[in-house]
């Protein structure tokens, strides 16, 4: 059941929420570059319906960022500490690294020998430093000039990083939030060329942490989140910085998705798209853009393309849910 009446979340509204990220990741891949692969409405000038859409829905990195931030603290503090910082990020990067190295081991041999994408294509030189750096899943911290083997995968990097940061900040926000989040503020604002993989999703994680502190938080009208939703979303693709946008919408977004009270059967068709997320993050950019985009792009109208992309990526989930059952969950 959706939790509209406390504060903390279920583990199935933060899945239903990684559903929506989720689906909105798909859209932003599909439709934010207009490929001629997709028929559009035209809006005006040179604005089109899906392609604005697409560009809007990069919103789900910010959703990503701060359901982790959110889920992290709710975890931290049921235990009412983190403990052994060894026991915590040891926990924290074996699912990480283990969920990625699954997909690795599948998906790049079949995309090397069947479909010619070579490491030499990927990343143009120094690939051994490259391979080595994608492998640990660091790639876009040291590399942010050179996309990933696969692009999506520049996220990894940016994961990394804030689980590492999560035990300072964690005690920060225990303390007084303001500070932290007024210095994740000024840190998206500082040009250094190292902290680009988390500039502006630093402020999503904390908000994130935030949220799970606000045990008296008083729900108010849906009226109020939606209205704000609204406005932020209409300025968002023309700001100067929308990624910035993104974190302050999310907040605003995952309010309003606590205020309503949404059909069961909605919540529980998205929490199971939710729980796939993971696996589909890794690997849908092979189905659609390096394998079989021809075949995802073939009717041409978007709302299919949509659905045949999430049908197939979810088959696949699936079989391999099934497979790490007999590899890596036994580790």
């Amino acid at each position: 059941m959706n939790l509209v009446n406390t504060n903390t979340m279920s583990v199935q509204d933060t899945n239903a929420l990684k559903g929506l990220a989720l689906i909105l990741m798909l859209i932003h891949h599909l439709f934010y570059k207009q490929n001629g692969l997709f028929d559009d409405i035209h809006i005006w000038g040179d604005h089109y319906l899906f392609n604005e859409f697409g560009i809007f829905a990069k919103i789900c990195v910010s959703i990503f960022v701060f359901l982790s931030g959110y889920g992290l603290m709710v975890q931290t503090d049921q235990k009412d500490s983190i403990g052994s910082l060894t026991v915590f990020y040891f926990h924290r990067f074996k699912k990480l690294f283990m969920n990625y190295w699954f997909i690795w081991i599948i998906f790049v041999p079949i995309s090397y020998l069947c479909f010619g994408l070579t490491f030499q294509n990927a990343y143009q030189s120094d690939v051994c430093w490259h391979l080595i750096t994608d492998v640990l899943g660091v790639h876009s911290l040291i590399f942010n000039d050179v996309y990933c083997y696969n692009p999506t995968w520049w996220f990894y990097s940016c994961i990394i990083v804030l689980y590492l940061l999560f035990p300072i900040m964690y005690k920060s926000i225990k303390n007084d939030p303001l500070p932290i989040i007024l210095l994740t503020l000024i840190v998206s604002f500082l040009p250094i060329p190292f902290i680009d993989v988390i500039r502006f999703y630093i402020v999503a994680f904390a908000l994130g942490m935030w949220l799970a502190t606000q045990k008296s938080l008083q729900m108010k009208s849906k009226w109020i989140f939606l209205i704000l939703a609204l406005l932020y979303a209409v300025g968002r693709n023309t700001n100067s910085y929308p990624i910035m946008i993104d974190c302050l919408l999310t907040l605003i977004v995952v309010q309003l998705y606590r205020s309503i009270k949404w059909p069961d059967l909605l919540i529980r068709v998205m929490a199971f798209i939710g729980r796939h997320s993971m696996n589909i993050f890794l690997f849908h950019t092979f189905i659609f853009h390096f394998w079989y985009k021809d075949f995802i792009y073939i009717s041409r109208i978007p709302i299919i393309i949509l659905f045949t992309l999430l049908s197939i990526c979810l088959i696949i989930s699936i079989l391999l849910e099934w497979l790490k059952k007999y590899t890596i969950y036994r580790i």
